[in-house]
């Protein structure tokens, strides 16, 4: 009960801190709508202020604008959190991790609402995302094991070597005549690729996802040889009929934007691994999710031979 008494104990004081970040650290997450991002720092400051009531009403209106704002969900966490709403908080420090995977803060808030629920195997799981991430838990994961049986793989994932996925490498496109606009409609989609990349290593059992790549023995890069399949003008027309009806991306036209790329794995200066890969239309998270699934199976494979 001692240890049970000291996640506990640092948890509720950690609430009452209420540990939020700066408005330079929100603005510079970077990627969401201002207004999200406004609405952001005004709860920062609220919460700041113990003004709990306002800054969730400016966290959710900023998730509205924007529902995969990571930080939007983050300091949602915190101001439920310093409620006492631990369930909720849980949820929404999930949401932030799902959104930013590899988010130190994010994956050891969800362990410690998880602990305060008495949901041990959500707590276990995020413990070790958090100490893959760069977080030092080792006593921390020592007390755990006094109220709950560890996973049988624990000490593989605590030793499993660490991975940085950087965004999409485009600089192979950026030199070809005409692609600057092509590329600026593509890119939210080569956002998505490289979050569902992170979210794929992170689930591996055969690596550990880093938010930096100083932190890493691996840097996995997707490097774009080529987008196809569409012209401009389509392009132009398809971003003109999401604005209007506010559809779906995938729902926005027929027309896929295949995709040829390489996944490598960077060791320091060196290239240790590279394997082409296709996605027949980057539009469509269900085949980004698919290809890299096949991705992912190639280099757990590939890693197990290093050994």
């Amino acid at each position: 009960m001692r240890h049970h008494a000291k996640w506990a104990l640092f948890s509720v004081i950690i609430f009452g801190l209420v540990l939020v970040p700066s408005a330079s650290g929100i603005a510079a997450t970077g990627g969401q709508m201002p207004q999200a991002q406004q609405a952001v720092q005004r709860a920062s400051s609220l919460l700041q202020q113990d003004q709990v009531e306002a800054a969730l009403e400016e966290v959710d209106r900023a998730i509205e604008q924007d529902p995969s704002f990571a930080m939007a969900h983050y300091i949602r966490g915190m101001a439920l959190g310093k409620l006492g709403q631990d369930k909720e908080a849980q949820a929404a420090f999930l949401e932030a991790a799902l959104y930013n995977p590899g988010w130190t803060e994010a994956h050891f808030w969800v362990a410690m609402s998880s602990f305060r629920l008495g949901d041990y195997d959500m707590c276990w799981e995020q413990s070790i995302l958090a100490h893959q991430a760069g977080m030092d838990l080792t006593a921390e994961i020592a007390e755990l094991r006094t109220v709950s049986e560890p996973p049988d793989d624990l000490e593989a994932r605590l030793n499993a070597p660490r991975v940085y996925v950087q965004e999409a490498d485009i600089s192979a496109l950026e030199s070809n005549r005409g692609a600057e606009q092509a590329l600026a409609f593509s890119q939210p989609y080569l956002h998505e690729l490289a979050r569902q990349a992170r979210r794929g290593i992170q689930a591996s059992p055969h690596f550990g996802l880093v938010p930096r790549p100083d932190m890493a023995a691996y840097v996995l890069v997707i490097e774009v040889e080529d987008l196809g399949g569409v012209a401009f003008e389509e392009m132009q027309d398809w971003r003109r009929e999401e604005e209007e009806n506010a559809l779906p991306l995938e729902e926005s036209a027929n027309q896929p934007i295949e995709m040829d790329a390489y996944v490598k794995l960077l060791a320091g200066e060196e290239q240790a691994y590279r394997r082409q890969m296709r996605v027949r239309d980057i539009r469509t998270a269900s085949q980004i999710s698919a290809e890299l699934a096949r991705q992912i199976g190639y280099l757990e494979s590939w890693i197990d031979e290093q050994r």
